[in-house]
Formats: C-alpha cells, sequence, structure tokens
C-alpha cells in the first residue's frame, strides 16, 4: 500500500515538473520600466569600461549567453527557456538603461546581478553587450 502512495506521489511531482516547464516555456515579453528606460550609460565611450566589460561577461554570461552572445552557451541547454541572443535587433533596440535594468534586476532562469556585481560593473556589461552588437555607441535614454 505504501509503495502504492509513493508511486501516486512521484506521478504528482513529475506532472507538476512537466507542467512548470511546460508554462517556463512560453516567455512572456521582458519590458523594463519607463524609468530605466531614460538611464543613460555613465561609462559609454570608456574602452576600458569595454575591456573590463568583456572580462565580466565570459565570467557571469557567457556559460549560458554563449561567448557571442547569441544564447547558445553550454550552460543554457540546461535551462527550461533559451538564454536570449543578446545581439538580436530586439536587444539591440533597447536602451542602455533597459539593459542595465534587466542585469541588475534579472528574471528566472536568469539570476539578479544587483548583489553580485556593483554598479560600474553592471554598467561595463552593457558596454560590451553594444559592442557585441557591432556597435562603438551606446543607446542612451529617453528615445
Amino acid at each position: 500500500m505504501r509503495r502504492e502512495y509513493a508511486w501516486l506521489g512521484l506521478a504528482a511531482g513529475v506532472a507538476l515538473a512537466v507542467a512548470g516547464v511546460a508554462k517556463a516555456g512560453r516567455v512572456e515579453p521582458w519590458k523594463a520600466p519607463e524609468s530605466a528606460r531614460r538611464l543613460a550609460n555613465p561609462l559609454a565611450g570608456d574602452r576600458a569600461a569595454l575591456d573590463a566589460g568583456r572580462k565580466l561577461f565570459a565570467q557571469q554570461c557567457a556559460p549560458c549567453h554563449g561567448e557571442g552572445g547569441r544564447g547558445d552557451g553550454a550552460a543554457g541547454t540546461y535551462l527550461p527557456t533559451r538564454p536570449a541572443d543578446l545581439t538580436a535587433k530586439a536587444v539591440a533596440d533597447q536602451s542602455d538603461g533597459e539593459l542595465f535594468w534587466k542585469i541588475t534586476s534579472g528574471r528566472a532562469p536568469m539570476p539578479t546581478f544587483q548583489a553580485m556585481l556593483d554598479d560600474t560593473q553592471r554598467w561595463q556589461l552593457v558596454a560590451y553587450l553594444r559592442a557585441l552588437q557591432g556597435r562603438t555607441d551606446t543607446v542612451g535614454g529617453g528615445r
């Protein structure tokens, strides 16, 4: 009798896990608040910030987003939703402030980096994302 309940519990747990993964597979648009859109990158155009961002990206982002930022990192294959292609037009069209807010806030399965990286480091990542997108400028606020 106990064995039957154990199997029933296991089956229910698997069903809930599958349902959760299925729901996680449907990704809602991730919008930053309007106030974030207007934030300007204080490190825009700073070559040292770009270089520091490259190193941070390799450590913190590339495992999931891939070395080129295309969402093809090895660790990303184990996530319920594919990591974003950071070179895609939808990402490139966002302001620096929106990207900074998303790095800061995170959204599962992406962690929040607010406690892991200071403001300067997160702006450095934004600078490097622009380089991955083939841009030397940055998108400021208020577009």
